[in-house]
């Protein structure tokens, strides 16, 4: 296969946007900048004439006479149609390819991504930077955003229902409260010493039943009715246990 042929590396194959019009002017600075290099440049159907005896131009179609050479460096002048055409131009590149693309071709460029399995790095050079609107890149990218089938009614509120009328008070007064509503703190009733009932027990007009010792007189920590009781003593779980004995086990 062709990528298996592919010796150039992710971090020197690298993409500089230019327009069209100013693509000769940056071919000539970047053939300056590796002047020591051997330097192949391919586009798609005209061949570029350049005076220089360490680079070599070619097209597509041309490009089968190279045969099996090698360049230090590959630099495409535009993309291909077919992205395979430009995998077969990387063949030929040992160390770098640069690509000059046009904002028009940034489709051509996602589609190679995808047969080389990764993304290509994009570096602008300053004074070649393409004036271009963001709505043309924008069109220019794959969109894969699924269509919504679901429509958002306007202008309705959150409490509103689908016919845009607002949600009906609510009525406390017909529950067992009365007018009070639910997080209003209910009246707390006194609880009344009621007397004494048939086991001499104190009682009261509160649900819980407790005694209320103000009124009973008898001592909050004694049993109502019980005689005091002296203490038990504490049993002495150690007074009949006898003490651990160890034996020396002889080693073998």
């Amino acid at each position: 296969m062709l990528a298996d042929l592919i010796s150039v590396k992710r971090h020197n194959h690298r993409i500089h946007p230019c327009i069209n019009s100013r693509k000769d002017a940056l071919l000539e600075q970047l053939i300056l900048r590796n002047s020591d290099s051997n330097i192949l440049i391919i586009s798609s159907e005209n061949i570029l004439n350049v005076n220089n005896e360490q680079v070599t131009t070619s097209n597509d179609v041309d490009i089968k006479d190279l045969k099996d050479q090698k360049f230090d460096l590959l630099i495409s002048y535009d993309l291909p149609e077919n992205p395979k055409t430009y995998i077969e131009r990387l063949v030929y590149a040992s160390d770098v390819a640069l690509i000059l693309v046009d904002p028009i071709e940034q489709p051509k460029r996602y589609e190679i991504e995808g047969l080389l399995g990764r993304t290509l790095i994009q570096e602008i050079i300053t004074g070649y930077e393409p004036k271009v609107d963001m709505d043309i890149e924008e069109a220019a990218r794959p969109k894969f955003k699924r269509e919504s089938t679901i429509t958002i009614e306007e202008e309705r509120r959150p409490w509103e229902n689908s016919s845009g009328d607002r949600p009906k008070e609510r009525d406390f007064s017909s529950k067992k409260g009365g007018d009070r509503k639910p997080w209003e703190k209910k009246e707390k009733k006194e609880s009344k010493y009621m007397g004494r009932d048939e086991n001499d027990k104190a009682m009261f007009s509160g649900k819980t039943g407790d005694r209320n010792h103000q009124y009973d007189g008898t001592p909050k920590n004694k049993p109502f009715g019980k005689k005091d009781e002296e203490p038990r003593e504490k049993p002495d779980f150690n007074r009949n246990k006898k003490p651990m004995s160890f034996k020396r086990v002889p080693k073998k």
